[in-house]
């Protein structure tokens, strides 16, 4: 069995013409995921947080409690839904399970993205507020946010070796809360192995647990990265 990585390049775009500018392209690989929007702003919140107060989070109960704290002040959502996130997210050890506590979770991603899919336009639900592109079937923490397929025309069980992605939508806070608790999946956008995105904003970006602000306009384009696989022996099913 192998791994395949993935190769995900930005190229900005000029805000009156939206042309590339491709001599200002970045590029990085992603192994596990990548995901743009909600979950990634909170990541990229508390990551700048923590580095500015180092001594406050050299235990990971602390980085817990501190995100909490930190995102608490400015949530939107009703007290009952957010103060169950909360409780819930510090019980399960995960950053990843506090991501629907942040500022701007009401901001659908449907007016700041057009999303394509092996070339072909990718229709998204009204309250995606979470973009993920997955290589393994395991999320954040191991969480798994695919399940089983229902809609038509995806149907391929996600594989560690399949040399393709799955692309998963994630909605507001009770979406988010069924999602983490194990009693919800994501929504089931589709699978490919090109995956192009034009931004029209600025825009959280995660790879890999890495987050950052990506400057709007832009295009993203994920691909698979040939010259990059590794050999893996696993008698666990879990990947596949």
């Amino acid at each position: 069995m192998r791994t395949y990585s993935w190769m995900v390049k930005i190229t900005p775009k000029d805000p009156e013409t939206l042309e590339p500018l491709e001599n200002e392209s970045t590029s990085q690989i992603m192994f596990n995921y990548f995901n743009a929007g909600f979950e990634a702003g909170v990541s990229y919140r508390f990551d700048r947080f923590r580095k500015r107060h180092q001594k406050l989070f050299k235990a990971r109960k602390v980085n817990q409690i501190g995100y909490v704290v930190l995102l608490l002040p400015e949530s939107r959502r009703d007290v009952l839904a957010q103060s169950l996130m909360c409780l819930w997210a510090v019980r399960s050890y995960g950053l990843s399970a506090l991501s629907s506590t942040m500022r701007g979770g009401n901001q659908s991603l449907n007016n700041l993205v057009e999303i394509y899919i092996n070339g072909s336009k990718l229709e998204t639900p009204e309250d995606l507020k979470t973009l993920v592109v997955l290589n393994f079937k395991n999320y954040q923490a191991g969480l798994d946010i695919w399940g089983k397929p229902k809609r038509a025309g995806v149907s391929a069980e996600p594989a560690i070796d399949d040399q393709i992605a799955e692309v998963v939508g994630l909605g507001g806070i009770r979406h988010e809360l069924k999602v983490r608790s194990h009693i919800g999946k994501g929504y089931h956008l589709a699978q490919g192995s090109s995956i192009k995105i034009n931004v029209f904003t600025d825009i959280p970006i995660n790879y890999d647990g890495e987050p950052f602000i990506q400057r709007g306009p832009c295009e993203v384009h994920a691909a698979l990265s040939h010259s990059r696989h590794t050999p893996f022996v696993s008698s666990c099913d879990s990947f596949r």
